[in-house]
């Protein structure tokens, strides 16, 4: 078949058009799966592992004890753990997150870390009571008794804004890759006992200077049930804080003016401690 030089020129133009189409498709498809995109499931099994190699099973919510291997709270009151070199902080050694004042916020709870040793003394009470031991049925309530991996920043919280949501809810944003994404992001994930888990629902976190005691043991966490509020102890508000405005910020979630406000708070008023180094190590972070 002879082509005129015209028509050969065009011939070329449209296969060169074909091409670039076919790879931008390409790259867009690359994009759409991308090779480090996780389940929330899988994440939860890394951080498990985590756990494992930082010697980290300090609950977040009550600061209890945990197994690491069973995630089952300890009964014990006291502890001495022998740890690796991987289980060694030191502040500086986080940029960006760098304690401020003298010494740390931690409390009778929290590990005793030291970067020049490397063995780890931790003596503990675990004061936390479970709010409901039995359940209605007069079961031992499990959740009590187990850790969970709590979403600081709650799935109703984060998937709300998006369209799949209000379709409905959190079954219907099951195959909504966002959604996932943003479900199995570890920043946002933290080891919480079962029952206080479940408690605080989707609760928004609230601060208050009259917060009833008592409500789960020794543990200072309080669940408002009438009006939907959660508040924390003082040792990881600035851990949830800083959780929330990262989250605000990577998946360009809109914090109300009531959130923001209170994040900021927070984040001034508790800078990082210890036991916030250890669980950015366990995140990745």
């Amino acid at each position: 078949m002879n082509l005129d030089k015209n028509t050969f020129v065009k011939h070329i133009r449209l296969w060169q058009i074909l091409l670039a189409t076919l790879y931008a498709i390409f790259i867009v498809g690359c994009a759409n799966v991308s090779p480090e995109s996780i389940s929330f499931s899988q994440s939860k099994q890394q951080l498990k592992q985590a756990y494992k190699q930082h010697n980290f099973h300090t609950e977040f919510y009550c600061g209890v004890e945990f197994d690491i291997d069973t995630l089952k709270i300890l009964e014990s009151n006291s502890r001495h753990i022998e740890s690796n070199s991987t289980a060694e902080v030191s502040l500086s050694d986080f940029n960006g997150f760098q304690a401020k004042g003298e010494g740390s916020l931690l409390n009778a709870n929290d590990r005793a870390l030291s970067a020049e040793s490397a063995k780890i003394t931790k003596e503990t009470t675990q004061g936390y009571t479970p709010r409901k031991p039995f359940t209605s049925k007069g079961k031992a309530n499990v959740r009590a008794k187990r850790i969970e991996f709590e979403h600081i920043m709650p799935a109703h919280r984060f998937g709300g804004q998006l369209e799949c949501w209000q379709k409905g809810g959190r079954k219907a944003c099951a195959n909504d890759e966002n959604f996932r994404k943003i479900e199995a992001e570890k920043r946002n994930l933290v080891p919480a006992i079962g029952e206080i888990n479940a408690d605080r629902s989707n609760f928004a976190y609230a601060e208050s200077k009259n917060v009833p005691q008592g409500q789960y043991g020794k543990c200072n966490a309080y669940t408002d049930f009438k009006n939907k509020r959660f508040y924390p102890r003082d040792e990881v508000k600035g851990i949830i804080a800083r959780i929330y405005l990262y989250m605000a910020k990577q998946y360009k979630i809109t914090l109300t003016q009531e959130e923001q406000s209170l994040m900021e708070s927070w984040d001034k008023a508790y800078p990082p401690t210890e036991y916030e180094m250890r669980l950015l190590q366990t995140q990745g972070f």
